[in-house]
C-alpha cells in the first residue's frame, strides 16, 4: 500500500536510513531446557520469569526475552544502516550471553523489517490513509508499535467520518491530525533515540543508566501511550478525544 502512493508522500532516504531489521525465535521451555543445560522446566521459567530488554547487544538496537505460558520469544533488532549486515552474528552472540547455546541451527528464526524512526509525515493521498507500520508509526527507541497502530487507526477513522459527513477528501483531515498528534512525538522520540544509542555506540553507558534510574517508570508510560515524550508540553487531551 505504501509503495502505491505518490513519491511525494514519503522521504525514501529517511525511510531506508531508519529501517531496522529484527530476528526472532520462539522456543518451547521443554526444548529450551536442554539449550540452557538445566534439569527442569521450572528452572527455565525461573530464569525467564518476566519480560527482559537488553540494550547494547545490537548496533543501535536491543534484544528481548518475552516469556509466554509454554515458550519464550527471544529476539534482537538493530538499525539496518548501522548493523552492516552483522545482525545474525549479533543474535548468536546475544543468545550465548544469556546462556543459550546452539539454538539457531535447530530452531526456525523469523526475520522482518521494523519501523525505527522512518515515519512518513504525509501518509495519505486522497482517500488512501496509511496507519501503523505502513506509515512507519512505531516508537523510534524500542520500535513499539501497538499504541501508534491503534492511535493512527483512530485518527484515520475520524478523518473518514468527517470526509463522509462533509463530502470532502479524507486526506486533509488525516494529515492535520497526524501532524498534531503523532509527528511531534515521533520527532522527539527520534532525538532521544539518537542520544541513547550514540552513547551506547561509544560505550558511554553511565548517563543511560542514570537516565533510566530516574525516568524508568515514565519511559514505560511513554511506550504505553500514557505520557508524552516532550517534557515541556502537557499531555492533557493529547491521547484522549480527538478534536477537530
Amino acid at each position: 500500500m505504501r509503495r502505491g502512493l505518490p513519491d511525494s508522500t514519503e522521504n525514501k532516504e529517511q525511510w531506508d536510513e531508519n529501517l531496522a531489521i529484527a530476528l526472532e525465535l520462539k522456543i518451547k521451555y521443554e526444548e529450551l531446557m536442554h539449550h540452557l543445560d538445566v534439569n527442569s522446566i521450572s528452572e527455565v521459567q525461573k530464569k525467564f520469569s518476566q519480560p527482559m530488554l537488553f540494550l547494547g547487544v545490537a548496533d543501535w538496537g536491543y534484544g528481548w526475552i518475552f516469556p509466554n505460558q509454554d515458550m519464550a520469544v527471544i529476539g534482537i533488532c538493530g538499525l539496518q544502516s548501522k548493523s552492516h549486515k552483522k545482525i545474525v552474528q549479533k543474535f548468536e552472540k546475544f543468545l550465548e550471553e544469556v546462556g543459550i547455546q546452539d539454538v539457531i541451527e535447530k530452531t526456525s528464526v523469523s526475520g522482518y523489517p521494523l519501523p525505527y524512526g522512518n515515519f512518513i509525515e504525509k501518509p495519505a493521498h486522497n482517500n488512501t490513509l496509511l496507519v501503523g507500520d505502513a506509515g512507519g508509526f512505531a516508537e523510534p527507541i524500542l520500535g513499539e508499535g501497538i499504541f501508534y497502530a491503534h492511535r493512527t487507526a483512530e485518527l484515520a477513522a475520524h478523518a473518514i467520518d468527517v470526509s463522509i459527513r462533509e463530502g470532502n477528501c479524507a486526506e486533509g483531515v488525516y494529515l492535520d491530525l497526524i501532524q498534531r498528534y503523532i509527528v511531534p512525538e515521533m520527532k522527539h522520540a527520534k532525538v532521544l533515540r539518537d542520544l541513547i544509542y550514540s552513547c551506547l555506540d561509544h560505550h558511554i553507558d553511565q548517563p543511560i543508566s542514570f537516565f533510566i534510574s530516574l525516568f524508568g517508570e515514565r519511559l514505560i508510560e511513554i511506550v504505553h501511550g500514557r505520557r508524552r515524550f516532550n517534557p515541556f508540553q502537557s499531555g492533557e487531551d493529547y491521547y484522549g478525544r480527538i478534536k477537530g
